[in-house]
């Protein structure tokens, strides 16, 4: 590996976080983005509800993973040679195309290919937000404060996209719907653009087209794993990604089949698990932060184990409800410290090649669960919680035993000793 990498993140001359104004810009693009993105999956189902299919739905839902595992070998190409503020800027405007285009066709098809594409600008574009952020942070602090609050906005572009989607869509219809969401993309766009403009000119370090610091510009799923503590850091987030998406599939057949529970009481259970993704990052992520960030996230996954054994006793509505939110705050911490250490250790010359294959990394652990999920029948849905909980708790607890005092300056000393 390379030892001209910068020594911090954002340590480099002329770095500079961005201001009051900037970071509110940031916001409010991501956010947009989120609430797009979400708005369009929801109108999608919703125009395929008409003839109403399980299987069309899982197809629907493979789609988006399917493009989002498929965009990460693409990744570190199209960032060294676009650059992470032409390649967001890109992707928001693709992404509003494609939303248009889906509405001309307005069939399965056409939705199918559109889940897809926006799977793999999706993926793109947290691939291109993972190596921004560490590039404006002047420390590890900078670096988490700014990642909790783009975790809490795209958090809540999952609560509230749904919601306005299936507003949208039963004030306007299909397509309509899907141009007004593209509408809402290309106004993130322009903000985007607006947005790092601005970060240049504050003079923040914002990675340029054709700047590849690694060589060449392929992804290295090896070359991550291969840090120091890297592979131990990340094992509980792999098997809690797993049997939270297993979760997701299995949770209504529980709820719905199982408890016998109506369709409103299931959304009150899947709001509160958003809700609690919004809280975790905000509230609960840089107190679980002093335990070092592998030892914190590995601890927020035997919660989730926790919550997931709980909810599986289905000791009542309000008891499934205290659980879901239980579960989705431990989740957004566990997220949100992961990526956290993740982007702190990393060495500025392969964030390109790295950032893409841990986004690869929770792509296909999301797909795998769901994939295993399917393997069920709906009478042993309790049995997959408890089973769910059991293997969360378990790599949670195991990790933060091996993961204790690791913290991303110490790891980063260590990998600086052993390049000089």
């Amino acid at each position: 590996m390379s030892t001209e990498h910068t020594p911090h993140p954002g340590s480099a001359a002329g770095t500079a976080a961005p201001g009051g104004l900037t970071a509110l810009l940031a916001c409010v693009a991501l956010l947009l983005g989120s609430f797009g993105d979400e708005m369009a999956q929801v109108t999608f189902a919703l125009s395929l509800t008409e003839d109403p299919s399980l299987a069309v739905m899982s197809a629907l839902l493979a789609s988006g993973l399917a493009g989002g595992v498929a965009a990460s070998p693409c990744a570190p190409a199209l960032l060294t040679r676009i650059g992470v503020r032409g390649l967001i800027v890109a992707v928001f405007t693709m992404e509003s195309l494609v939303i248009v285009a889906a509405g001309l066709l307005d069939a399965f098809a056409g939705y199918a290919l559109a889940a897809f594409v926006l799977g793999f600008l999706g993926s793109l574009l947290w691939s291109a937000v993972m190596v921004l952020l560490p590039s404006l942070a002047r420390r590890e602090a900078d670096l988490g404060r700014m990642n909790r609050a783009v975790q809490t906005v795209r958090n809540l572009g999952y609560v509230v996209g749904p919601a306005l989607g299936g507003v949208l869509y039963a004030k306007a219809q299909g397509v309509a719907a899907l141009w007004g969401i593209g509408v809402v993309m290309l106004l993130a766009a322009a903000t985007a653009g607006s947005t790092l403009r601005r970060m240049a000119a504050d003079g923040a370090d914002v990675p340029a087209a054709g700047r590849s610091r690694g060589g060449r510009a392929v992804l290295s799923l090896p070359g991550l794993l291969r840090l120091p503590g890297m592979t131990r850091a990340v094992s509980p987030l792999v098997v809690t990604v797993l049997t939270t998406s297993m979760l997701n599939v299995v949770l209504i057949l529980f709820v719905r089949e199982e408890l016998g529970y109506g369709a409103d009481d299931y959304g009150l259970v899947v709001s509160t698990l958003s809700i609690g993704l919004v809280l975790g990052p905000l509230a609960l992520a840089k107190p679980c932060a002093r335990f070092g960030e592998p030892a914190g996230a590995a601890l927020s996954a035997a919660v989730i184990g926790a919550a997931l054994i709980a909810m599986s006793a289905g000791a009542g509505l309000w008891w499934l409800v205290a659980a879901a939110l239980v579960a989705g705050c431990a989740n957004g911490v566990q997220n949100t410290l992961m990526s956290t250490y993740v982007m702190a250790v990393v060495p500025a010359d392969r964030r390109e090649q790295y950032m893409p294959a841990y986004v690869l990394i929770l792509q296909s652990s999301v797909l795998v669960g769901f994939l295993t999920a399917g393997l069920f029948q709906v009478r042993h849905s309790g049995a997959v919680l408890f089973a769910c909980g059991c293997a969360a708790a378990a790599a949670g607890v195991t990790g933060a035993l091996l993961n204790r005092g690791v913290r991303a300056s110490s790891t980063y000393e260590r990998n600086e000793e052993a390049h000089v």
